[in-house]
C-alpha cells in the first residue's frame, strides 16, 4: 500500500504545473473507490472517475449547489450518496458539515443541523 504524507503531496502540488498529477488531469483517473456488493453480494471496489463525479455534481439540475448551500455529510463514506455530500458541497463552493460520528440519535442530528446552519 502506498502510504501519502499530505503535507509532502501539499508540497510537490505547489512545485508541479497543474493538471500534471493523478493522471494528467485526465477525466479518467480515479478519484474514488467505493466498496459495494453490488448485486452479486461479493464484496468489491468500484472506481470512480473524475469525469463521473463532476457529471453528478457540476451543472446537473438534481439539487441548487452553490456557495450558498450548506450540505450535510450523514452517510457512510463507503455509501455512493457520500460521492454526492461530500463533492457538491466542495466543488461547488459550498459548506459541508459533518454529522457526528456513529449512528447519530435523532436529537444529536438535529442539533448538527441547526449548528451547521
Amino acid at each position: 500500500m502506498r502510504v501519502l504524507l499530505l503535507d509532502e503531496e501539499d508540497e510537490a502540488d505547489a512545485e508541479s504545473p497543474r493538471g500534471e498529477r493523478d493522471g494528467g488531469g485526465s477525466g479518467l483517473a480515479w478519484r474514488n473507490v467505493m466498496y459495494t456488493s453490488g448485486s452479486t453480494g461479493t464484496p468489491r471496489g468500484a472506481a470512480v472517475e473524475h469525469r463521473g463525479i463532476i457529471r453528478l455534481v457540476c451543472g446537473a439540475d438534481l439539487r441548487a449547489l452553490g456557495p450558498d448551500e450548506v450540505v450535510l455529510h450523514a452517510s457512510s463514506t463507503s455509501f455512493d450518496t457520500s460521492t454526492f455530500e461530500v463533492w457538491g458541497a466542495l466543488l461547488n463552493g459550498g459548506r459541508l458539515v459533518l454529522a457526528p460520528a456513529g449512528t447519530a440519535l435523532a436529537g444529536e442530528l438535529g442539533g448538527t443541523i441547526v449548528r451547521g446552519g
